[in-house]
């Protein structure tokens, strides 16, 4: 066990990160659908759609339900448009959507694989008297080092350019164009305005920046200590 103390160590380590840093994505996305309607309200979307606050929300609300798989698909969800009813997502609405469910299943299996491999190793490391938290706390702390480069070098960029950020983002995780909405045609577009995604994002990158800044504080202060000691 001893030679693999270390390298299973450091899996959990890399584990947890993973784990809270999507966790904070989930919350931020998911957690609170109230924030979705003062985003709204803060961009005035009612102004681009002739929708009530309330329609657009009841809306917004089947929306989140579809994403978090608490809803089979986007079918049937009708509301009033121009003094109109009318059903709101377009097939076009629906195929993009059904792409971004794909994404959200994905980030949510590997969320909770990541926490059952921290689980199970820790239970084992636990058990077998081999946890060693000091390099534990080392290793998330290095990890988080590399996260946290990667997160500044997206937020520099997304500060300079978020449109072709956004792009560029769009053409990684998607194969198809059907990302690109027409404001006459698609209602969506004209309710989750680009604004929006730029605050989720500044959200999602605050919260996630915290924790790594965070473990990585934690390393660099386990490390010099014990840089001390053998000095």
């Amino acid at each position: 066990m001893n030679l693999l103390k270390k390298p299973l160590t450091a899996l959990c380590a890399v584990a947890v990160v993973i784990t809270l840093l999507l966790t904070v994505v989930a919350n931020v996305v998911f957690g609170d659908i109230n924030y979705y309607q003062r985003e709204f309200e803060k961009y005035n979307v009612t102004e681009n759609i002739d929708m009530s606050m309330e329609d657009i929300m009841s809306v917004m609300k089947e929306l989140m339900d579809y994403l978090h798989d608490d809803r089979e698909n986007l079918e049937g969800i009708e509301t009033t448009v121009n003094g109109k009813h009318v059903m709101f997502f377009t097939d076009r609405e629906k195929t993009h959507m059904a792409d971004c469910k794909v994404l959200f299943d994905g980030g949510f299996a590997i969320r909770n694989v990541s926490f059952g491999i921290f689980a199970v190793l820790l239970v084992i490391l636990i058990i077998t008297k081999s946890f060693d938290y000091r390099f534990f706390l080392k290793s998330c702390g290095v990890f988080s080092v590399c996260i946290l480069a990667l997160f500044v070098f997206i937020a520099i960029a997304a500060s300079i350019n978020f449109d072709a950020c956004f792009e560029i983002f769009h053409k990684i995780f998607f194969n198809n164009d059907l990302w690109i909405f027409d404001p006459a045609e698609d209602l969506i577009i004209n309710v989750l305005v680009e604004e929006l995604f730029m605050d989720i994002a500044l959200k999602i990158g605050i919260w996630c920046m915290a924790i790594l800044a965070a473990f990585t504080a934690c390393g660099a202060y386990l490390f010099i200590k014990d840089k001390k000691r053998v000095a």
